[in-house]
């Protein structure tokens, strides 16, 4: 299932993570039009980027829940009379202003390049094949290269010396400590919170507390739901 949110990283400026329910899947790396499957690089100001499917922002750009809905933003985005009724020069020359860091001589070459189009002709009256080869161009141009992604783990019992100070936590079957959970933290591998010195359960998460019962059952050998005379 597509994600239905999506955010940059506090702890990592070239991480996106995506939320899809419970689960949380960090892209890691690549280009930042990869890391928002957004291959047009479509800004996150104004309606247009919600309208047309982004689930978040990374403080500049829109970020996406798959390619295939970046792609098809793109090309709505291209649709527009804004750029329709320009040359291609001159549409690219909006598309990617030079005020936004962008060398808009060398952009047009490319796209020149790469389809073979006379850059003066305007933009609405190329056929569906022209204008696929300048979306494509500038598709290439932008950069969508891919780096890795993996889901972030979850603590799934806690140790504590009271109700406060968690000291151990269970991740993939296997207890670390406190410091080794927070690292993990930092790199975006394990889904939770540091909070000072401490390590808190993500919004939306059970409390600690709740899960190390459980735990404490499950590996005592008893059923989680049962229920000793005492705990009623």
């Amino acid at each position: 299932m597509p994600a239905t949110k999506a955010h940059k990283s506090k702890y990592n400026a070239k991480h996106i993570i995506y939320e899809d329910g419970d689960k949380k899947t960090v892209y890691s790396g690549g280009s930042r039009a990869w890391r928002t499957n957004n291959p047009g690089n479509i800004k996150s100001r104004g309606p247009f980027p919600r309208r047309h499917g982004a689930i978040g922002s990374d403080g500049v750009n829109a970020i996406f829940p798959d390619y295939e809905t970046g792609k098809d933003a793109m090309v709505a985005n291209l649709h527009r009379h804004d750029y329709t009724v320009l040359s291609i020069n001159n549409m690219i020359a909006t598309y990617a202003p030079a005020s936004d860091g962008n060398n808009v001589p060398a952009y047009q070459r490319y796209v020149h390049d790469q389809t073979g189009l006379d850059m003066n002709r305007i933009f609405g009256s190329l056929d569906s094949a022209e204008f696929s080869s300048v979306v494509d161009a500038l598709e290439s141009y932008e950069h969508s290269s891919a780096g890795e992604t993996w889901v972030m783990k979850t603590i799934q019992a806690t140790k504590s010396t009271n109700d406060q100070n968690f000291t151990d936590f269970k991740v993939d079957g296997a207890w670390i400590s406190k410091s080794d959970a927070m690292d993990q933290v930092r790199q975006d591998r394990l889904d939770a919170v540091i909070s000072g010195d401490h390590l808190r359960p993500s919004p939306g998460q059970p409390d600690f507390e709740s899960i190390e019962e459980e735990a404490t059952d499950e590996e005592e050998g008893e059923d989680p739901k049962h229920k000793d005379p005492d705990d009623r």
